[in-house]
């Protein structure tokens, strides 16, 4: 089951204002370069290349490094509209003007320092200064309650589940 969440960009301002929070980059290259494989799923040649091929999409990445690991990332799509769910085969449309958060993911040895909660606020902020966005989404595995935690204390609000038949 994937939970989908949205909030209007009128109300993403608010929800996105952290001016203490810490700064992630935006389509910072050296970062995504500093990708470590930790799961079985991971190849690092096949996220670099996913990466080129999304920001030359006009997508855009949220990061956060330190000398050595890519600590934290997570994606940033505008003016989408629909997406795939294939984990439950199903497809969603989304509303003209609408933007994507999507594909997060923080380095274990990074976890429970708040990046994924300021790296939500700022992709806020963008989406909150972009008059060609009236709603963000975003989605979640139902089991993910960390996840699902941050995205409702940031403001999102649930709209519907997806379920395989």
């Amino acid at each position: 089951e994937f939970r989908i969440y949205a909030l209007p960009t009128h109300a993403a301002d608010a929800a996105g204002d952290e001016s203490a929070g810490l700064r992630m980059r935006q389509n910072a290259w050296a970062d995504l370069r500093k990708f470590r494989p930790i799961e079985s799923w991971h190849d690092k040649g096949r996220f670099l290349v996913e990466a080129r091929q999304r920001i030359e999409r006009g997508e855009h990445v949220f990061t956060c490094a330190d000398d050595e690991v890519l600590l934290h990332y997570g994606w940033f799509a505008p003016q989408q509209q629909g997406s795939l769910f294939s984990e439950v085969g199903k497809r969603y449309s989304y509303a003209p003007g609408s933007a994507v958060l999507y594909d997060f993911y923080t380095d274990p040895s990074a976890r429970g320092r708040g990046m994924y909660r300021s790296n939500l606020r700022q992709m806020l902020q963008l989406a909150a200064r972009d008059p060609g966005i009236k709603e963000v989404y975003i989605s979640v595995r139902a089991d993910n309650a960390a996840s699902r935690h941050v995205i409702e204390s940031v403001g999102f609000q649930y709209q519907t589940s997806l379920r395989r038949d």
